[in-house]
Parts: C-alpha cells; structure tokens; sequence
C-alpha cells in the first residue's frame, strides 16, 4: 500500500501543495488531477523530491528512512513510473529496451528473451519487437513504456504526461489498452491535468 500523509510540498517559499493525504491499495485505479502539482507528488513517490512536511510510507514503512539502494529498488521493480521522458532508450529496438528493464531488476540474462517475448505476446504487440524507437507512433511507444513497465511485475504503475505525446483519441484509446492488459493485482496511478483525457468512473477521482 503507498500511503501519503499531510504531505506538504513548498517551492520558492510558496505551497504548492498543502497537507496531502491519501491511501491507495495495490490493484486499485485512481486519478490524481491538478496542473503541474501531479507531476511534484510523483517525483515525492520517486524519491527525488523530499515534501516539506509529511511522509510517504510504502507497504507501512515511512520513506523517509530509505537507503539509495532501496528507493532503487522501489524504482525498478515495485513502482514504476510511466513519462515522456522515462521509459525508452532511443538506440535500442523493442525489445532490448525491455530486456533492459529486466537487467537493472536484477533478473538472469537467459530469462530476458522469454520474459521479453511474453510480455509482448500478453499485450499483443509481438510485431514492434524489432522496431527502432524512433520508428514507433506515439500510441505504440506508449505501448512498449508499458510492456518495460510490466515485465518488471510491479505493485504499482504511476502513468503521468500522456496528455504531452498523445492526441485525445489516442489518450482515450491507451487508458481502453491499459484496462485491458494490466494485471488486476497492479495498482495504476495515472496523473493528469484535467478529466478530459478518457479516464472512466472506475478510475477514484482525486484533486490536488
């Protein structure tokens, strides 16, 4: 469970974010909405942006008590973050990106050619396998960002700055993806800036 509690962030003397609390379980949808804030609580999520007041508490453990090594850890294989800038390794096709994924998870080099293949195989995108990243429609790098992300078999995925890359259908048409192929176990995070994006009633809608 990732629990937020009186998170308070402050930039340049101005709060930004006020004494922001919330629980989500693992498997669980929710929608974050608010201009730039989101993209703030998911850095705080991340570890690379330590709030004002308040704490992040990860499966009952306060945050503020990990190592390097254990925000690298939650990096890599428990909660992982979906951007435009994250993800994605340009000189590398389909597929060594997600093997890339699977070497810093720490998993054996045989296994990474079938762990890779099935992951594409379960979101039936096995035909981008060999595809050049700068080759792929921004709906299919969003695509392959998920595969990377789900073959490290997380217990949340934060997905955040979709609104930058993608047209509304295409928006519409990922969040339909996502539904269908995350596993139920996986909590989604999914950050935005407003709720025209596609996001359904299943989402829990939260204000910041």
């Amino acid at each position: 469970m990732i629990k937020l509690d009186g998170m308070t962030i402050t930039l340049e003397g101005q709060r930004v974010l006020n004494d922001f609390s919330i629980e989500i379980a693992q498997g669980e949808w929710i929608q974050l909405q608010g201009p730039h804030v989101c993209q703030l609580v998911v850095k705080a999520l991340e570890g690379t942006l330590r709030p004002t007041e308040g704490h992040f508490y990860y499966e009952g453990v306060d945050t503020q008590c990990y190592s390097a090594s254990q925000w690298a850890h939650l990096r890599k294989k428990q909660l992982i973050i979906m951007s435009p800038k994250k993800g994605l390794m340009n000189h590398f096709d389909v597929e060594k990106n997600i093997q890339m994924q699977l070497k810093y998870g720490g998993v054996y080099p045989t296994k990474w050619k079938r762990q890779s293949q099935r992951v594409l195989e379960e979101l039936e995108i096995l035909s981008l396998r060999n595809r050049e990243i700068e080759t792929l429609g921004s709906l299919e790098r969003w695509q392959v960002k998920l595969a990377k992300a789900l073959v490290a078999k997380p217990k949340f995925i934060v997905i955040e700055g979709v609104y930058e890359e993608l047209k509304q259908a295409e928006i519409k048409e990922f969040v339909i993806f996502c539904k269908e192929k995350i596993p139920v176990e996986i909590g989604v995070i999914f950050c935005t800036e407003n709720r025209s994006i596609g996001v359904d009633e299943s989402f829990r809608q939260v204000k910041l």
